[in-house]
């Protein structure tokens, strides 16, 4: 008999999932390759109730197509385990519970043999409880920071990199933009739009009353769920620590770096027992390169090409990537930057035209609802 794994699935795995992912796209192929290897793949996903209604007996659906579906929402969603919820006072909603029994039962049921986590974040961490309960191997693969981090970039507001969440004490102020406070004055452009505006709404408060409004300002007017007290981020990074370190979890970090980023985060050693790259049918191992290696073009080789292909959202960092260009200035001959994104009429625009229209794309102008990269961030 075949052996069985399960895999979390960004976006679904019907045909007529609309989703557009590079995430997505890797998983499917991924899940092929392992079916290619031998092993029966069972994919899941999860996708927003909506207005559906959503209690214990509507968590989980097979769609007629065959396709394993469970139902979430995520603005009551939370960003911690039990244990350490209720270590913290944090209240951990029932449906959360009967959501990661669910998943404990749809394994069983399914006779898996071992379970893949890629996708997760919508789950808050209730497949993190499942795959600690789970008596099976389990692999989890970090694509972004959200295991460590409430806006998972670890990017504070005014855009500066986050030092470390002092064992999840400063995730409550972050995300009620105090964060650092006062904001960082050299970096006013790299706010989010939503805290920037918060930041200049309040200028004129004293200080005790500009925090104040701030706190309100950042728990009524984003996305349910984002801004956290300070003990539900002690409970988030203490539930982090376990998970990561726990030796029934297999983590497969994608880079030494991102390994490094993870255990300052959190301040402790976490293992790494597995490769560090994404399981892939074509892994191209890293070579080292002789540090004078960019000058290689003088000789007649080609010129190294970079890309970026995202929403040009805070988040995903093209305002970063700019700015490192600009400071490298590398000639056309060293290296080519081709950026693939929808315009958003502001800075990012002239900024790519300041590096250089002919070597820098930027995709033309699409409508938010029909441009799948249009859809706004977390923040």
């Amino acid at each position: 008999m075949r052996p069985r794994i399960a895999l979390s699935i960004y976006g679904g795995t019907g045909p007529s999932q609309a989703v557009v992912s590079g995430l997505r796209k890797y998983q499917l192929s991924y899940a092929a390759m392992l079916s290619s290897a031998g092993l029966d793949v069972i994919p899941f996903c999860f996708d927003e109730a909506g207005a559906r209604s959503w209690s214990r007996g509507d968590l989980y659906e097979q769609l007629p197509t065959g396709e394993h579906r469970f139902w979430i929402r995520r603005s009551a969603r939370i960003m911690a385990l039990p244990m350490e919820a209720s270590r913290e006072g944090v209240v951990y909603p029932r449906m959360w519970q009967h959501l990661s029994e669910e998943f404990i039962a749809f394994f069983r049921r399914n006779s898996i043999d071992a379970l893949s986590i890629i996708e997760w974040l919508p789950t808050g961490m209730a497949l993190w409880q499942s795959a600690l309960e789970f008596d099976k191997p389990v692999v989890f693969t970090p694509t972004e920071h959200g295991s460590v981090c409430q806006y998972s970039f670890l990017l504070q507001n005014c855009g500066v990199s986050c030092p470390g969440p002092e064992g999840g004490s400063k995730c409550g102020r972050c995300t009620h933009s105090l964060e650092p406070y006062p904001p960082v004055e050299e970096t006013p452009i790299w706010y989010s739009r939503r805290h920037r505006m918060f930041h200049r709404a309040t200028a004129f408060l004293p200080a005790p009353l500009q925090r104040l409004a701030l706190w309100h300002l950042s728990e009524h007017l984003q996305y349910p769920g984002t801004a956290i007290s300070e003990a539900h981020g002690r409970a988030r990074v203490s539930s982090a620590k376990r998970f990561l370190q726990s030796p029934r979890i297999e983590v497969q970090y994608q880079t030494p770096h991102q390994h490094q980023v993870f255990e300052r985060a959190l301040g402790c050693d976490l293992p790494a027992r597995l490769p560090m790259h994404m399981p892939s049918s074509n892994v191209n191992l890293p070579v080292r390169r002789d540090p004078k290696s960019d000058q290689r073009t003088k000789s007649g080789g080609s010129p190294v090409r970079f890309l970026f292909a995202a929403r040009p959202n805070f988040d995903r960092g093209l305002w970063l990537l700019l700015e490192a260009w600009k400071r490298w200035k590398p000639t056309p001959q060293i290296a080519r930057l081709e950026v693939y994104t929808h315009r958003c009429g502001g800075w990012l625009d002239r900024a790519v035209a300041d590096i250089n229209v002919k070597k820098v794309r930027l995709s033309a102008s699409r409508s938010a609802g029909a441009d799948p990269l249009a859809r706004p961030a977390l923040r």
